[in-house]
């Protein structure tokens, strides 16, 4: 995931990161967010990574998929978007009500998070391992973990059923 401060060009990763993997492109302002999903999608054609611009299911058009915030408002133009075309709807959780909306809008991935603190949400209460693991064996839909997640916690989260990993920091560690 990109972040204004940590990781402002997420199209300087596309080239370092796996086929498979994905870039979610995420910024405040609507004009910006846009032109850093313009350059990402440029510079991914000649690389197998998808690429999903959080929020703004108009720019997502052109892009591989949508991310929806948990605390973004569903419209009727996302719901027309993800029925017109099969592209990847991710969202997020921060709790049981962000797992619910993730199977009603029968996303393909929720981020759980945070899983550990982070530094993305200083303020935010982490879920822990165990509240975690318990949330993603519920989850109807295929869980990744989000926050605070590095390669040398990855092994705590094994037997939890989760599907995927996102950060801002792992880039630097693929």
């Amino acid at each position: 995931m990109s972040d204004v401060e940590r990781l402002p060009d997420p199209s300087s990763l596309i080239a370092e990161l796996p086929p498979g993997t994905g870039v979610i492109v995420r910024h405040p302002d609507a004009k910006a967010r846009r032109d850093m999903l313009n350059l990402t999608l440029a510079k991914r054609r000649s690389h197998r990574v998808k690429v999903l611009i959080s929020g703004d299911w108009r720019s997502a058009l052109n892009a591989d998929g949508v991310h929806v915030p948990e605390a973004q408002t569903i419209c009727a133009g996302l719901r027309l978007w993800r029925k017109a075309k099969r592209r990847i709807l991710t969202t997020s959780a921060h709790g049981w009500a962000g797992l619910t909306r993730a199977r009603r809008l029968k996303a393909d991935l929720v981020f759980v998070s945070p899983v550990l603190p982070t530094r993305t949400h200083p303020d935010q209460k982490p879920l822990g391992r165990l509240s975690f693991a318990i949330m993603a064996r519920a989850s109807r839909v295929p869980v990744a973990a989000l926050g605070g997640i590095r390669f040398k916690t990855l092994r705590a989260l094994n037997n939890s059923r989760v599907s995927a990993v996102g950060g801002v920091d792992l880039a630097g560690e693929v």
